[in-house]
């Protein structure tokens, strides 16, 4: 009865989800003669779809041509669903079996079992004698929606199933949901009304038991799927209930052997300070870490009250979360006072019968990066806003038509914007070299390289936008070797020293570029009689968004990145950087790289 193709026939019957792959496999068969075999869903005469083996041969008459098609339709449903239940379990119990978290792999089963075998699947588990829900699932969500109007009623019944299942420790099905079934949940019109539209249609619920205790229940409901659960279904819903309950008993009993075990781990070294307070607030445990941390050793604070110890205890103390053994509990940031000295700690807490064990750990070094980073950004918000309000500026004043700008006015003016441009895209140059330096893909091309043409080439180029009471000078060794290096990189250490030079030299002099012969190599040095550094901050300047002059006291501005990209470059050119300087009396920078002939010119690895 089907027409020429079948096609139209057949996309009445199957399953939309399989039309399209069931299409084009009668099409290509069609074409090519070839036997047509395929697995797919047939709607029945009762709503159903069901899952047929359907297989097709060609009949060819005595010339060879196709005349027509023999075929088979065999039912597979049983052995579909056979093979959904063996997949859907092996699933479900490498879920349940992935994480000690229960709460979590118990959700994460109820949205597998939907639609898998069921439209909705609800948890409930016991939270000291009373039972809670933990987890509703629905094949749609916009339905999830609407039933929340009936959480209150849907949640009393579906419990008062779990209840029964498991007062009997027996499974509870209900074949057909019918209308007075839903009247009897108490619903008014409204809701009423909302729980036929919803139209559930079977139910089945199993208490979860392992080792004779009940955790709770697992509830499996159908309704748009029109599927009426059978006696086979409840078999798998219990296989997969017994799942849950040995995950949930396992989580149990390794709750149970962490808190046992507390002690003995506590006293075990670790990186992390760890301090036991008792009930009473003494110190009963200081481990190792804890005195490195703070600077108290272990004898000096045991007996003692915590908030003896670290002054001011109570505000800090009560910020740190403290959970029971085995919760997760996320640590707290904060700041104590010890021995005079602020830190700022991570700590979170464990809370036992005899006290409180506390796990921190010292991030004051990481707090004042991120303070770092907080100036870093406005600074760089500052650097950048100043030439782009130099370069808009001069800009609009270019545009204007009513003014009658001479040539050399209108030369200047294009002069401020070409100078701020440059200086928009070296900060722009900083921030992608810093970077790229974080990420560790800064390729490094090592080669032999004249280290008087870099240095040249350098001085002329900062030459054409030198300050007028700055002079700059250029001495170099009679001799020099080559060295091993990448010139792009090294042209840009010796462009920002160079920069620098100049830019802490507001009251003008002389800055110098000296090539001298090193003790392996060559050695650059910049050197210059401006503002000068403390030295107490030589190694500092170094660090990434450090600066010198945060408040910008001295009218220097910066972003706080070009000594540290000089740094790591002149690192990955394997050569090294420092600086001599008193405040008020200059500063020279140096850099010190190997000779050519000391190192083989080949490309250096990524270094991360």
């Amino acid at each position: 009865g089907l027409d020429r193709d079948g096609t139209a026939e057949l996309a009445a019957v199957i399953h939309p989800e399989d039309r399209r792959a069931t299409s084009a496999r009668w099409r290509e068969s069609l074409s090519s003669g070839a036997v047509f075999e395929l697995e797919y869903r047939v709607r029945h005469v009762d709503g159903t779809y069901r899952w047929q083996l359907a297989r097709a041969l060609p009949i060819f008459d005595g010339s060879g041509t196709r005349t027509g098609w023999v075929g088979t339709a065999t039912d597979i449903e049983d052995r579909k669903r056979m093979e959904e239940r063996q997949s859907f379990l092996a699933e479900a119990g490498w879920v349940l079996g992935s994480s000690l978290d229960y709460e979590q792999t118990l959700s994460d089963v109820a949205r597998l079992a939907v639609p898998r075998v069921a439209d909705w699947c609800t948890v409930d588990i016991f939270v000291g004698d009373k039972l809670e829900r933990l987890a509703i699932e629905h094949v749609d969500s916009l339905k999830l929606a609407l039933a929340s109007e009936l959480e209150e009623q849907m949640l009393a019944a579906a419990q008062a199933a779990g209840s029964a299942a498991i007062r009997s420790q027996e499974p509870v099905l209900v074949r057909e949901i019918d209308d007075a079934a839903l009247a009897s949940f108490g619903f008014d019109e409204r809701q009423l009304e909302i729980a036929r539209a919803l139209a559930p249609r079977s139910y089945v619920t199993v208490p979860l038991i392992a080792r004779g205790e009940v955790f709770g229940a697992i509830s499996l409901v159908t309704a748009e799927s029109a599927r009426i659960y059978e006696e086979e279904d409840v078999a798998l819903a219990q296989e997969l209930a017994r799942h849950a309950a040995a995950a949930i008993d396992n989580a149990r009993l390794y709750e149970e052997s962490e808190r046992r075990g507390r002690a003995a781990r506590v006293l075990a070294a670790v990186g992390d300070g760890v301090v036991m307070v008792d009930l009473e607030g003494a110190i009963r445990l200081w481990n190792p870490a804890a005195a490195a941390i703070t600077g108290l050793r272990e004898t000096e604070v045991l007996g003692q009250r915590m908030a003896d110890v670290v002054p001011g205890w109570t505000e800090p103390g009560a910020r740190i979360p403290v959970g029971d053994p085995g919760a997760h509990v996320r640590a707290e940031t904060v700041p104590i006072e010890v021995d005079g000295r602020e830190l700022w700690i991570s700590a979170s807490g464990v809370r036992l019968d005899e006290g409180t064990v506390y796990a921190f750990r010292d991030l004051t070094e990481e707090r004042a990066l991120e303070q770092l980073k907080s100036e870093f950004v406005a600074t760089v918000s500052h650097e950048l806003r100043t030439p782009l309000a130099a370069i808009y500026g001069s800009a609009q004043t270019i545009r204007r038509d009513d003014l009658d700008l001479g040539e050399e006015t209108r030369h200047e003016l294009l002069g401020v914007i070409a100078t701020e441009a440059d200086r928009l895209a070296s900060i722009v140059n900083d921030l992608l070299v810093a970077s790229h330096l974080d990420s560790g893909w800064l390729p490094v091309q090592i080669e032999r390289c004249n280290p008087f043409e870099l240095a040249r080439a350098v001085v002329e180029s900062a030459k054409t936008h030198l300050p007028e009471r700055v002079e700059l000078k250029l001495k170099t060794a009679k001799e020099l070797p080559h060295v091993a290096a990448d010139a792009g990189q090294l042209q840009q250490v010796l462009t920002n020293l160079v920069d620098n030079a100049i830019k802490y030299s507001p009251e003008g002099g002389v800055v110098r570029l000296e090539l001298q012969n090193g003790d392996a190599g060559v050695r650059f040095s910049v050197i210059d009689n401006g503002l000068g550094i403390p030295g107490s901050e030589h190694r500092r300047i170094f660090e990434k968004f450090y600066r010198l002059d945060p408040d910008m006291t001295r009218g220097v501005g910066g972003t706080g990145l070009g000594l540290y990209i000089c740094r790591e470059l002149v690192r990955r050119m394997h050569g090294e950087i420092w600086v001599e300087s008193r405040l008020g009396k200059g500063s020279t920078f140096v850099v010190e790289l190997p000779a050519a002939n000391a190192r083989q010119a080949k490309p250096s690895p990524r270094v991360k």
